[in-house]
């Protein structure tokens, strides 16, 4: 059953079908690269990593139970160790999905090794993923316009009732510069539900349960 506004199980069931034709198609290409083809196994792995991520999202949307979740976002994972991390928000996302998982640090050690990016949030969940704990730190934060109130829900500055309330009548908004805003909007069957995975991992990380917030995934199925 969806777990997502504004599309049914029908319009879920059929996008994760033609998702799933398009990583088939994809990843037959990457199979039929020549090896000194190294660019064009690296741009064929991002749009599979894209498509891997969408089905993910789109998979917990239309209601999968975690070990159809799970499988999806490993072989995601897999491709994300194996290129370098095109941006900030893909970052975060993984490394929060990494923690969703319960993830170990072997599966994801390129990921955690990379220094793009590198600010004070990125460095509590890469710490959380090595150690399942982080210090409780202020420091430089990338994109704080976005970013800033999970980083202050992790320094404990925000009270959890007070970040429930963000995530319900503000995250959304902020979001407008980011290609899903307004995807179920578009004629082209492009929406995948609106999920911060990164709110569920920083409240997983803090212990939060039982949490019900229209944009935040329902961490007790991890």
């Amino acid at each position: 059953m969806s777990r997502a506004q504004f599309m049914d199980d029908a319009y879920f069931e059929e996008y994760i079908s033609t998702q799933q034709n398009r990583i088939v198609k994809f990843s037959e290409t990457l199979q039929s690269i020549d090896n000194s083809q190294y660019d064009k196994i690296i741009q064929c792995k991002k749009y599979l990593i894209v498509l891997y991520k969408n089905l993910l999202s789109a998979e917990y949307s239309a209601g999968k139970e975690k070990k159809q979740l799970q499988e999806t976002f490993l072989k995601y994972l897999k491709l994300q160790n194996e290129v370098t991390v095109s941006n900030y928000a893909e970052l975060t996302d993984t490394l929060a999905l990494t923690i969703l998982f319960e993830c170990p640090e072997t599966e994801c050690s390129n990921l955690l090794a990379t220094s793009q990016f590198e600010d004070s949030l990125t460095k509590k969940l890469k710490e959380y993923v090595r150690t399942g704990r982080y210090t409780i730190q202020n420091g430089t934060l990338n994109y704080p316009e976005h970013y800033q109130i999970f980083e202050d829900y992790l320094n404990q500055d925000v009270h959890l009732q007070n970040f429930i309330d963000y995530m319900e009548y503000q995250w959304y908004s902020s979001c407008q510069n980011f290609s899903f805003y307004d995807a179920h909007k578009s004629n082209a069957k492009v929406y995948i539900g609106y999920w911060c995975w990164l709110a569920a991992a920083i409240l997983k990380m803090n212990s939060e349960k039982n949490i019900h917030s229209l944009y935040i995934p329902d961490i007790s199925i991890f």
